[in-house]
């Protein structure tokens, strides 16, 4: 094989040197390749591509993180969040970003702030298992700390419902109290009143601010034993009588106690008219000197 001669005397094969200039080529191929750090560029926007980072533990390469550097302006100028870069991360220098498909959305590291959250886009589901939550407005002034509203006028199949508080399943620990809701206002100060529940309803052709649908109600007692029962005194005013309205299951029968004007009546009425009537005046009670 023919040999070319070489400086000092040494020759080479063309085999030898071709396998030097292919050697050649591969290096600086792979260096013109590489996207390094602190290197210099100008027009080319390309990105270092990789399936993974490591790092050596010192016996063999192990995953390891990945550092981003902040940056002067979006990583280029050209780069925008689309379709086909969703999922790239990007630090601004002062927190991160990711992209969702259209835009450049803030990664809060720790959770999310509530001022931070997008409205829902579809129903979601959370179940927070046996965790419970404590929400505390410790400042809280002269605002409402949580609203619910709804503006909707589509209401469709008797269902719309702002807030919908329910428990069930069976309960495998015996002789348990349990509560849907438990309401309390017990701030001090002077002068001060406190309602624990406020309910109104206006507007409708029928308002009820409150239903029972099951189950007793008590008031002064927890452990009403009727449909009503009352521990203290009940009071029924009016603008000209008072009324005590006794009714059964329909309208057929009906007692009212009446009081007026220093005079007391009971009676029965059917269909409007007076069946059975007791009548008393009361007179003020005489004093002796």
């Amino acid at each position: 094989m023919a040999k070319l001669s070489m400086l000092r005397g040494r020759s080479i094969t063309r085999a030898g040197l071709l396998a030097v200039l292919l050697c050649c080529v591969m290096v600086c191929s792979a260096r013109a390749a590489q996207k390094q750090i602190g290197l210099s560029c100008s027009s080319d926007n390309s990105a270092i591509d990789w399936d993974t980072v490591a790092q050596c533990n010192g016996t063999t390469y192990v995953r390891g993180p990945l550092i981003l550097g902040a940056m002067t302006n979006p990583p280029y100028s050209a780069t925008t969040c689309t379709g086909t870069n969703a999922g790239m991360i990007q630090w601004t220098g002062s927190l991160f970003q990711a992209c969702n498909g259209s835009s450049w959305q803030n990664l809060v590291l720790g959770g999310t702030a509530l001022s931070a959250l997008t409205a829902a886009t579809t129903t979601n589901s959370i179940d927070s298992g046996n965790y419970a939550q404590t929400w505390k407005w410790g400042t809280l002034a002269g605002a409402s700390a949580l609203t619910l509203s709804t503006s909707s006028t589509t209401a469709a199949s008797n269902a719309q419902t702002m807030l919908n508080v329910s428990m069930l399943g069976l309960n495998t620990t015996t002789t348990q109290t349990t509560y849907g809701v438990q309401i309390s206002n017990s701030h001090t100060g002077t002068a001060s009143t406190n309602v624990g529940l406020y309910a109104t309803a206006t507007g409708g052709t029928n308002n009820y601010a409150a239903i029972f649908d099951q189950g007793y109600v008590g008031i002064g007692t927890t452990t009403p034993g009727t449909a009503l029962e009352v521990n203290g005194q009940i009071k029924s005013s009016g603008s000209s009588a008072s009324y005590l309205v006794i009714r059964r299951d329909t309208n057929a029968t009906v007692w009212q106690l009446y009081s007026s004007a220093g005079n007391f009546s009971v009676w029965d009425n059917i269909g409007g008219t007076d069946r059975f009537r007791r009548h008393w005046t009361i007179c003020p009670k005489l004093h002796a000197n």
